[in-house]
């Protein structure tokens, strides 16, 4: 036992209100000393799980920021809203096209990559269809992906 502790508890024999106090202070001094004297122990498979989860997130956090070789995120969804917002108009002209929006590919060579989403009610022939009635696979360099949707609707009141 340390000096200061003894006389802590000397001073608690000689006044009983501060007998707990050194017994608390007693305790919270051996945690201290137990914290440093313990060492996490890991299996070698677990050291290796753990450095590749590591490796990971350092991947994907500096694609989010741009620190790493991957575009920012967003930097593609600024110009998706951009080519969305001058073609919009025209894509909902398109027979059976119930909406359009910006998104994330699905599928494909361009999955993962910012889009233009189209969606329509139910799928059309492309060989029954003209060419002028097709959606474009791409606007403006931006990809575009169909979704059948099925027919959107307000739903009635209740």
């Amino acid at each position: 036992m340390n000096n200061f502790l003894a006389v802590v508890l000397s001073v608690g024999a000689l006044w009983p209100g501060m007998a707990s106090a050194s017994v608390q202070l007693d305790r919270t001094v051996k945690e201290i000393e137990m914290k440093r004297t313990l060492v996490p122990v890991w299996s070698a498979d677990e050291i290796a799980a753990g450095e590749g989860f590591a490796d990971r997130w350092k991947t994907f956090a500096a694609s989010a920021t741009g620190d790493g070789d991957a575009a920012p995120i967003g930097a593609g969804q600024a110009k998706v809203a951009e080519v969305l917002a001058r073609h919009e108009a025209r894509l909902m002209t398109y027979p059976g096209v119930v909406a359009v929006a910006d998104g994330i590919c699905q599928d494909g060579p361009t999955a993962g990559q910012p889009c233009i989403t189209v969606f329509v009610a139910e799928k059309i022939d492309p060989e029954t269809t003209t060419p002028e009635h097709r959606v474009p696979d791409q606007l403006d360099g931006v990809p575009v992906q169909v979704i059948v949707a099925g027919e959107i609707g307000i739903l009635p009141r209740k």
